[in-house]
């Protein structure tokens, strides 16, 4: 075991650290597997492609979507573009999907202090949203998405505009909604005066879809096909479509048609290209500790480059993920802690 007192002990970080990207470098050295000419590719495309649009990017379940995603607004950052991200998973315990979406631009279209008229038209769009959630998710986004704004007095009052007093039927309620919805997707679209001179699109990613729960991915799916179905609005999808497949048959039973059904909500997609494994395995495989380890053993040169090799490898053999990578690479720094420097090294079967 290592010997090295606990004082003198560095401590390990057991996963791979998120990434620090500095705007003022593009192609940054995140890039491990060279994704900045797709993500180049790809951006003129939607930021000037007619609109709305639903654009999917489909990879296996740790192939580097997310990831691919955080470089991509660092790119449109770069370009002076405004793009906006939400992670789905993360939000998968809102009743109501809309409420996560309308609060990731509420972050945007609050801060444009220079542009009263833009505030002006968000804030009255926000004042319709109760007309279109969920009645159990209105008391959820008081607490949570609006601070001071009152949803509950301004859903009653909508309703009693709308429909010149209480909703008293099914059909009024329904008219409430429907009303509501116009008037919200004017006021946004009047609220998408913010985007920058010469962007025309403002492009949303929606991350991690694939691991919500099966009816709350649905739901996103219908809130942005049915709410934010306007002008100048392209939603990145981040999904695994053979997984997300299988969730909806888990809700509509085995025999639904998942592909058929998700082509009605995706317009365009974009398989994600197949990573380099032996450039990945290269990059991630210098770890500052790793290095050191090496670095202080006789046979360093040869040992580290053959464990490089042999990684690889076993990755492309087993069709290994970035991620599986990852996580391999975490167990390989845990194992070398163990190993005294100056004891035999066998790689492969390490």
């Amino acid at each position: 075991m290592d010997t090295t007192p606990p004082a003198e002990r560095k401590s390990l970080q057991l996963r791979i650290s998120g990434l620090h990207l500095d705007s003022g470098t593009w192609p940054c050295a995140h890039d491990l597997l060279g994704r900045h000419t797709e993500i180049e590719n790809l951006s003129p495309v939607l930021l000037n492609a007619q609109s709305p649009l639903v654009f999917a990017v489909d990879a296996p379940w740790g192939g580097g979507k997310t990831t691919f995603f955080r470089l991509w607004q660092h790119y449109l950052t770069h370009q002076n573009k405004v793009s906006l991200y939400l992670n789905a998973w993360e939000s998968d315990f809102a009743e109501d999907p809309l409420l996560p979406m309308l609060s990731m631009l509420d972050r945007w279209l609050s801060n444009q202090s220079n542009k009263p008229g833009v505030r002006a038209a968000w804030e009255k769009a926000k004042t319709y949203a109760p007309g279109i959630l969920k009645s159990t998710a209105v008391a959820a986004a008081k607490a949570a998405t609006f601070g001071a704004l009152d949803l509950d007095k301004e859903y009653e009052k909508i309703a009693t505009e709308l429909t010149g007093g209480a909703v008293g039927s099914l059909i009024d309620s329904f008219n409430v909604k429907q009303k509501s919805l116009e008037k919200f997707k004017f006021q946004l679209g009047k609220a998408l005066e913010a985007l920058p001179e010469g962007q025309e699109n403002l492009i949303l990613f929606v991350d991690e879809l694939d691991r919500c729960k099966p009816t709350y991915a649905i739901e996103v799916l219908e809130r942005i096909k049915h709410l934010f179905d306007i002008d100048r609005l392209v939603f990145v999808l981040a999904i695994n479509r053979d997984q997300l497949c299988k969730s909806l048959q888990g809700v509509y039973g085995p025999s639904f048609d998942g592909v058929h059904y998700l082509k009605r909500f995706i317009d365009l997609d974009y398989h994600l290209r197949l990573i380099d494994i032996k450039a990945y395995v290269d990059a991630r495989i210098r770890q500052p500790d790793i290095l050191e380890y090496f670095k202080s053993r006789q046979s360093e040169q040869s040992d580290y480059q053959y464990g490089a090799e042999v990684l690889s490898f076993l990755a492309g053999r087993f069709k290994y993920t970035a991620r599986d990578i990852d996580q391999l690479i975490v167990r390989l720094r845990l194992i070398l802690r163990s190993i005294p420097k100056n004891h035999y090294l066998d790689i492969p079967l390490l």
